[in-house]
């Protein structure tokens, strides 16, 4: 068992009307959302290696205002209850200024840096949900490329994105 990253690619009119509620908000996209419009609107799914990524996505931002640290920021955060997942909220407009940085970070620089020990071991002991992982470079690159084209996919539709942690 373990926690996975989904990256649901939203209208901000919804991110607005649910931000503030208490209730599972994947059966609500679920529930609201036909299974084709769902397919195109999730990312992610397929790793547990996002708290480790979001370190090095963190470190690699060279932006003068540190925009990468807003992906995980608590200000936009709904912790995990006994009826639902963890979820964090990004709008448009937190959207374009995560991808303003994001888009920087090539799979190459990712790469480069997951061969670097030292930068690695800094990782894994940062205090987060298995930040050793940051060893398993071929899930490191699965979740980079499923956040990556998440938002990217938000950016160019003028969306938001809301991170489910489940």
């Amino acid at each position: 068992m373990g926690l996975i990253a989904c990256y649901y690619v939203i209208e901000d009119n919804i991110i607005d009307k649910t931000i503030h509620l208490s209730f599972d908000y994947e059966s609500y996209l679920e529930n609201n959302f036909s299974e084709e419009e769902l397919n195109n609107l999730i990312f992610g799914q397929d790793t547990k290696s996002w708290n480790p990524l979001f370190e090095l996505l963190k470190i690699l931002d060279t932006s003068n205002t540190k925009v990468l640290c807003q992906i995980d920021k608590d200000d936009f955060y709904i912790k995990e209850s006994e009826n639902m997942t963890s979820f964090y909220f990004h709008d448009s407009k937190r959207v374009n200024e995560i991808w303003s940085e994001l888009k920087n970070i090539t799979s190459e620089k990712i790469t480069k840096s997951l061969e670097n020990e030292k930068l690695k071991e800094r990782i894994s002991n940062i205090e987060g949900y298995y930040n050793e992982r940051i060893h398993w470079a071929e899930s490191i690159m699965i979740e980079y490329n499923q956040i990556y084209n998440a938002f990217e996919s938000a950016h160019k539709f003028k969306k938001g994105i809301i991170i489910s942690i489940s």
